[in-house]
């Protein structure tokens, strides 16, 4: 008599509580993109400390806007890895297949963030060679301090 009280009880529990997943198409807010307002002050800044030429400049925001772009990419390509891979969590199929399933993504996932690290990385050297011998000993200074540019991570931390 309890087992079928609280299989009763279980199935309401469960029935009650609705499942949904949420893709990013169907995410109003997806599309937002949210920009930190130090951010401009913070190029700026750096711009004049290393007293970057107008051509430096330019080379440098071209640098910044196609790793910028390849970058964006795979964050959406990640973003819907992790996605597909909640979807799975919340599936009902068998429980091998699932962790399979998941071991497979994981990887995937692992594999995108090695390419933007390398695009970040081979953005930075690219930029780097853009300086002159000043300027590196500036920019390495600048980014062993680098927090100072944007204070509000101090205060999370």
């Amino acid at each position: 008599m309890k087992k079928i009280i609280c299989l009763v009880v279980m199935g309401l529990f469960f029935a009650a509580a609705p499942v949904s997943v949420v893709f990013a198409d169907e995410n109003p807010k997806a599309d937002i993109v949210i920009l930190n307002p130090n951010f401009e002050t913070a190029k700026n800044q750096i711009s004049e400390e290393l007293n970057l030429s107008d051509k430096q400049q330019k080379k440098a925001d071209k640098i910044y806007i196609n790793a910028k772009e390849k970058i964006t990419v795979l964050n959406k390509q990640i973003n819907e890895k992790q996605q597909e891979a909640r979807a799975i969590k919340l599936s009902r199929i068998d429980t091998r297949v699932q962790l399979e399933k998941l071991i497979k993504i994981n990887n995937e996932v692992g594999i995108l963030y090695q390419t933007r690290d390398k695009i970040h990385n081979n953005a930075m050297r690219k930029f780097d060679s853009l300086l002159n011998k000043n300027q590196i000993k500036i920019w390495n200074d600048m980014k062993l301090n680098g927090a100072r540019f944007f204070p509000e991570i101090e205060t999370m931390i």
